[in-house]
């Protein structure tokens, strides 16, 4: 509401032609509108009318991030697979660096080029993950369009789903070209339209051929990759893609193909903004409950902010979203024996917040199950 009630200002203020004012204004909606928003549709969810701010600061900053910054995203739309292994060398490299001499050269180039575009470096970043890498079965049952997350940051998610898969007796198979796909989020989320017609383009042809026009499911392991590869074909009328999140996966093909010998006593839970978008939380917390005989949700639970790189360039936001949710884990006065989410984005933040080691839950129910024929 605030946001808004800002650009009503600014355009009371244009109409008015009171210049000062609007500089002002418009100077103090760089941070306040624009920066910090997560732009990730929950408070779609949560307003009355179905209004989704998000969209409103993606066309801002699509007024804003252009020249030489929409350029550089959309070449590395053309060249996104060397992209991510540079962005996961530079995390690699930045962890073999002495602190006191990484931080003050990140200080420096974020006083430089802006908090906007250089992220705040962080000791508790994940190392950077591996490339992404064809894989191709017989008959195969479903095509898995591994995230660039698990590119960017090392994880655990995208094998644990390949396990699982396994153990159940399904196979997969990956387009072809998965070290250059991306559902397109990153653009999106910065407004570079060019860049992200770009990279959904290329996504959307490799999903086709190796979905075979939509007779296999695609399955991406984060949540919010997935929900950004639905919102990418969304306007595809003709579209036959059918793109399910790993969550939802589990429960319709994996769980009833498998066994969970032995549950733990107790699991924390942080649903995300785009479990809660796509539906999934339901089967998030009936996941939860096949590997825990108790699954505990904070009550204060909301969106983490970190939001892909929204949290590593302004961790003040993700520190300022996720306080109640921490709050309202601490007053619980109990230790879980996992603590579990969907999306490694998101996994970050929340470890952050609460100390605690947040894992998707993909990956703890994998160190649990056993397949049925064994």
């Amino acid at each position: 509401r605030q946001r808004i009630v800002l650009q009503r200002a600014i355009a009371t203020a244009r109409s008015n032609s009171d210049h000062t004012l609007l500089a002002e204004l418009v100077k103090s909606a760089e941070y306040h509108v624009e920066e910090t928003c997560a732009v990730d549709g929950l408070c779609e969810s949560s307003c009355p009318v179905g209004i989704n701010t998000g969209s409103l600061v993606t066309a801002l900053r699509s007024d804003r991030n252009g020249g030489i910054y929409a350029i550089m995203w959309e070449q590395a739309a053309e060249h996104w697979g060397t992209t991510l292994v540079g962005i996961s060398s530079g995390l690699n490299l930045a962890r073999s660096i002495p602190l006191q001499i990484i931080e003050p050269i990140n200080r420096t180039l974020r006083n430089y080029f802006g908090s906007e575009k250089v992220p705040l470096w962080s000791k508790d970043l994940p190392k950077g993950g591996k490339s992404r890498k064809f894989s191709a079965s017989e008959s195969p049952d479903f095509v898995l369009f591994a995230s660039c997350l698990e590119n960017i940051f090392e994880a655990k998610t995208a094998e644990s789903l390949k396990s699982l898969s396994r153990k159940a007796g399904l196979k997969f198979t990956t387009p072809k070209t998965i070290s250059d796909l991306c559902c397109g989020t990153p653009w999106k989320s910065k407004g570079v339209v060019d860049g992200y017609k770009s990279i959904v383009e290329a996504t959307y042809k490799a999903l086709v051929i190796a979905s075979e026009d939509g007779l296999l499911p695609i399955v991406c392991e984060n949540s919010s990759c997935t929900e950004g590869l639905i919102q990418a074909i969304k306007s595809r009328p003709d579209s036959n893609l059918r793109i399910i999140d790993s969550i939802d996966f589990a429960i319709e093909f994996l769980l009833p193909n498998i066994e969970i010998p032995k549950k733990m006593t107790a699991v924390a839970l942080h649903p995300t903004c785009s479990s809660t978008l796509l539906g999934s939380n339901t089967n998030f917390e009936t996941l939860a409950g096949a590997i825990s005989e108790k699954v505990s949700t904070p009550l204060d639970w909301g969106c983490c902010a970190f939001a892909g790189d929204r949290g590593a360039l302004h961790p003040e936001l993700t520190a300022s979203a996720t306080k109640s949710e921490a709050a309202s884990l601490a007053l619980e006065g109990e230790e879980f024996d996992a603590y579990l989410s969907t999306n490694i984005t998101c996994e970050i933040g929340m470890s952050r917040a609460t100390g605690k080691g947040y894992q998707h839950i993909l990956v703890a129910v994998n160190e649990l199950a056993k397949s049925r024929k064994s």
